[in-house]
């Protein structure tokens, strides 16, 4: 497999655009997983010394143990910092800064490989060089803000510098015409975007006669597809779609912990894939790679309020805090779920000093750093709507809550439905721990998200799409999945029928996706993502036929009216006993659970200090639109 070194050079005002750089190199690792392995390279990585010829150290970026495959530079307002005397240019001058000096070496090295080329295209010319340069003259301006004549005087000069380096090196002198490119953005969420483009590009072409070879193997993990079904932390390798968002809310959490209260709500519609982002995306990126010398490593504690309600929420706190993934180490004695459960009502700080945190330092003892915890909340909406929360147990919740994300060692996730954002208002103590920074919204997917999300999987898994007059089947899912981009969980479930539906060699078929359709009362055809689940339903309820009393009893039960204007479908989750107190609503559940149409949840704890909850029940599908 080859071996692609990346390599990173920016100066210190473009931190935050130097760590998406590492994170999309992170991200695209999976996009070439057993073709490619990316190294992200920053310039103290490279053996350069202080003594070396300027040929020798074009020597070490062109060699195969060193060398550097793609050279990225990113600049906005400062060139670095000037080297004085000891490294200069060939002809003896100094260069004005580091940046300038490693721009230097890369732009030579990749002349002398090209004219060692030729004309023989068969072998890639590297070092690949990418510049980008942020042209936001607003947030300079607010740097300038309250800083004195002198120190504002000395930051438009070192902006000078940089547009002087621009302009020599990527313009005519004489002309004025560009002589070579350069990237230009406004904020880092623009750069993040395009820098994937175009490190994607590149390494296409990189992997292109590389053998691809999948590494989803479906026989021990299952489909690489989730159906209705929310995407979860082991299926990371085969979440697509939701790169930036990922970035995003991992910035969003950085600068919250350092603001002193580590906590993020992600809302969005129904459907729109919040679960999934936090379980499959967020989580574990963040225990991945959210690691340096100061932290050795991340717990993990996941769980709804529907799962810990019958419980009551403080005492299913404890328990995830104290499972197997999270800090077993509180399990100290019998007592120990009694003991937390009371300290998290009556003093959840105290509570962390006592207890949590010296379960984290133990959990660190003989590590290079500390332990931190992630935890979410997924489907956070279930504090409004589960009959069984109480005002005072859903205030006690979320002091606890607010306790952990300002600790220092817990971050706190929650995902909640945008309907119920104005539920979540009424809380103010939830309000002042997302403060103004501590919020995401999930958008609908764009094309590119929903083409990585329908092609990438299927690639990593073996999986082939048919092609028929021109087309391949997965560009006309994307057509059909481009018309309803909020229905995000139909094209999987379209998808995931896709691949049962797949052939002896691993094809994706356009007989099996034409086989999904479904007629409405008055002969409407629905095709492709509609229809999948449309007939679907109507196949699971004929073969039941439960009759209109049992259908009405158990939809009931599990949807309820909330959200603004008390207009629309809310899923609950319930106890599976009190769905099937008849023969005839348990076949009908049973029928619907294994059609993937309802989920249950909490069925199978064999540990005794592990979260116990009895078999509950939910609707797969809540949308009003399914």
């Amino acid at each position: 497999m080859k071996n692609v070194r990346i390599f990173i050079s920016s100066p210190g005002d473009v931190a935050e655009e130097r760590d998406r750089a590492r994170q999309v190199v992170e991200q695209l690792r999976r996009r070439y997983a057993g073709r490619l392995t990316l190294e992200a390279v920053l310039w103290e990585d490279l053996p350069l010394q202080a003594d070396m010829s300027f040929q020798e150290g074009i020597d070490i970026v062109l060699s195969d143990e060193h060398g550097i495959d793609i050279a990225l530079f990113i600049l906005w307002s400062r060139l670095g910092t000037p080297l004085g005397e000891l490294i200069t240019r060939e002809d003896g001058t100094e260069y004005r800064s580091g940046t300038e000096r490693e721009f230097d070496l890369i732009l030579r090295a990749r002349a002398q490989a090209k004219e060692k080329a030729g004309q023989d295209h068969r072998h890639e010319v590297r070092p690949g060089i990418l510049v980008y340069l942020r042209t936001d003259e607003t947030s300079f301006d607010e740097r300038l803000r309250g800083k004195s004549t002198d120190e504002k005087e000395s930051l438009i000069k070192q902006k000078k510098i940089v547009e002087q380096f621009i302009h020599e090196e990527f313009h005519d002198p004489e002309g004025g015409t560009n002589i070579r490119a350069y990237h230009s953005f406004n904020i880092p969420t623009t750069f993040s975007q395009r820098l994937r483009v175009h490190l994607q590009e590149l390494l296409d072409h990189l992997a292109s006669d590389v053998e691809d070879r999948p590494i989803w193997d479906v026989e021990q993990k299952g489909p690489p597809f989730r159906g209705l079904e929310a995407f979860d932390y082991k299926h990371t390798d085969v979440f697509f779609g939701r790169e930036d968002e990922i970035l995003e809310v991992r910035q969003a959490l950085r600068e919250q912990a350092r603001n002193g209260c580590a906590f993020v709500l992600i809302s969005g519609a129904s459907g729109s894939g919040k679960s999934s982002l936090a379980r499959a995306g967020v989580l574990p990126t963040l225990a991945s790679y959210e690691i340096d010398e100061s932290i050795a490593g991340w717990r993990q504690a996941v769980f709804s309020p529907g799962q810990v309600a019958g419980d009551g929420l403080l005492r299913g706190l404890a328990r995830f805090l104290m499972s197997d993934t999270a800090l077993p180490e509180l399990r100290s004695d019998d007592q120990a779920l009694d003991d937390l459960t009371e300290g998290l009502l009556k003093d959840p700080w105290v509570t962390y000093k006592l207890r949590i945190k010296q379960a984290l330092q133990k959990a660190a003892e003989g590590k290079p750093g500390a332990i931190r915890l992630l935890l979410l909340v997924d489907q956070f909406e279930e504090l409004f709507t589960d009959p069984h929360i109480k005002d005072e147990e859903r205030l006690a919740f979320v002091n606890a809550l607010d306790a952990l994300a300002r600790s220092g060692s817990v971050w706190v996730m929650a995902t909640v439905r945008s309907d119920f954002y104005e539920r979540c208002e009424q809380l103010p103590v939830l309000m002042a721990m997302k403060g103004s920074g501590g919020q995401f919204s999930v958008q609908i997917p764009g094309t590119d998200a929903l083409r990585r999300l329908i092609s990438e999987p299927a690639r990593l898994a073996g999986l082939k799409f048919e092609e028929h007059n021109g087309k391949t089947l997965d560009s006309v899912i994307l057509d059909d999945a481009s018309q309803y981009p909020e229905l995000l969980p139909l094209l999987e479930y379209l998808l995931l029928e896709l691949f049962r539906a797949r052939t002896k060699d691993n094809s994706l078929t356009f007989a099996a996706y034409e086989n999904f359709a479904a007629y409405t009362q008055d002969g409407m055809k629905l095709g492709g993502i509609r229809g999948a689940l449309a007939k679907r339903a109507e196949e699971t309820y004929l073969q039941v036929n439960p009759g209109e009393a049992v259908f009405a009893s158990v939809m009931n039960s599990l949807i309820t009216i909330g959200g603004e204007e008390e207009e629309s479908a809310v899923r609950r989750t319930v106890p599976l006993a009190d769905v099937t107190d008849t023969p005839e609503k348990t076949a009908f559940v049973q029928a619907f659970v294994q059609a993937r149409l309802f989920a249950t949840q909490g069925e199978s704890q064999q540990d005794p200090e592990q979260p116990q909850a009895e078999p509950h029940l939910e609707s797969s599908v809540s949308n009003d639109r399914s």
